[in-house]
Parts: C-alpha cells; sequence; structure tokens
C-alpha cells in the first residue's frame, strides 16, 4: 500500500510548487491543431497510466490544459472569468459546488497530486487522518497534499479502508473533477461519490490551507 502519510509532505516536495506556480516558464511548444481540444485531465491520466515514460510531466499537462483554454475561445470563457467549463468535460456525477468558492484550489497543485498517484500504479491507497491544528479538534481524511490542493476519499464509505480505490483508479476520478470542475482562472473544488467504476469510494478536491497536522 502507498503511505500518502509522507509521500504527500516529503516525496511530493521533490516537485517544485515554484515551479509549477509558474507554467509560462515550460519550454514545451505546441501547434494550435496539437490544442485545438480542451485538455482533459481524465485522459492525460490515462496516458500516465498506459505509457508512463512518454507521457506529460505536471508542469506540461498544465501548461497543454492553459493553451487549450486559449486556444478554444469559441467553446471557453477568457481566464480570469469564472464560469463553469465547457458541456463536452462535465461529468455530470461530479459536485463542484459542494463547499463554494472560499474552498478552491490552484489547479496546478492537484495536477501534481494527481500525477503522482496515476503513476503509483494499481496498489491501494492510504487515506490518512489528519486534524486541524487550529483547535476546532475537525479531522479529515487525507490522501493527499501538495500546496494549495488536498484530495482525500469522499462520498460512498469513504471513512471504510476497504472502499479506497486504488491509486491510479483515485487519479482517475480526480482527473474527472478537473475536467469538470477547473475553472478559467486556474483554481478548482469538486467531488465523486463513487469512483469511475461506480464500485469504491469518490474522491474529492478542496483547498488545504496547511493547517492540519
Amino acid at each position: 500500500m502507498v503511505n500518502f502519510a509522507t509521500l504527500s509532505l516529503l516525496a511530493l516536495g521533490l516537485v517544485s510548487s515554484q515551479a509549477l506556480a509558474a507554467p509560462a516558464t515550460v519550454t514545451a511548444t505546441r501547434s494550435k491543431s496539437a490544442v485545438a481540444e480542451r485538455l482533459s485531465f481524465t485522459e492525460w491520466v490515462d496516458t500516465i497510466i498506459a505509457n508512463p515514460d512518454t507521457a506529460l510531466s505536471p508542469q506540461e499537462a498544465w501548461q497543454a490544459y492553459l493553451d487549450s483554454v486559449n486556444s478554444t475561445t469559441t467553446n471557453a470563457p477568457s481566464l480570469g472569468a469564472v464560469e463553469p467549463v465547457h458541456e463536452k468535460r462535465r461529468d455530470s456525477q461530479v459536485d463542484c459546488t459542494n463547499w463554494g468558492g472560499s474552498n478552491q484550489a490552484k489547479a496546478v497543485d492537484a495536477v501534481v497530486c494527481i500525477n503522482y498517484m496515476a503513476a503509483a500504479g494499481q496498489v491501494p491507497c492510504i487515506a490518512h487522518k489528519k486534524t486541524s491544528t487550529n483547535g476546532s479538534g475537525i479531522s479529515t481524511l487525507v490522501y493527499c497534499l501538495f500546496g494549495s490542493a488536498m484530495l482525500g476519499p469522499y462520498g460512498y464509505g469513504y471513512t471504510d479502508p476497504t472502499k479506497w480505490g486504488t491509486c491510479q483508479s483515485i487519479a482517475q476520478t480526480a482527473g474527472a473533477i478537473m475536467d469538470t470542475c477547473t475553472q478559467p482562472n486556474g483554481m478548482v473544488t469538486g467531488a465523486r461519490g463513487y469512483d469511475l467504476t461506480g464500485t469504491k469510494a469518490g474522491v474529492s478536491i478542496s483547498r488545504y490551507s496547511g493547517d492540519l497536522a
């Protein structure tokens, strides 16, 4: 099993959040024809699973998303607006409004978590209980923390470890949330009650404010 209690804070730290905060520095170039359609994070996860050596890195995937948003001007609002994503990418089982705008994470940070879990393979992932350090005593289950993003189990049997999916399944479900809920201002929050197989707990993406221990 993959232990994200340490991986989320240490191994994921090998990828610089500062580098990801400036996607314009990515050197890969793409023609307009290559980004004629909005990038799908779900499909990106599938490429990591099928061909990890040739799949886009988190930085490249985020840049490709930005490029595709800018190139599909007839299907997407301009960056900086806060509007729903293009209907073609919407998963009807994903809820983008369950926590509201105040709980949005930077989508670029969520991409790092998704990449890490997709690359981990078909192994069960462990969600760890984290308790708030602000004195409220509130605890939450967490698969991954990186930057402003927090991914955790959600919905069907989410507190039951036997209902948690594999790392790849979690990544695929999180990809569907990204496709449905990523806003053109680069923020995201959302949840799906079941994974994409419909047999395991779903996933949530929300804001991590650094107050969990």
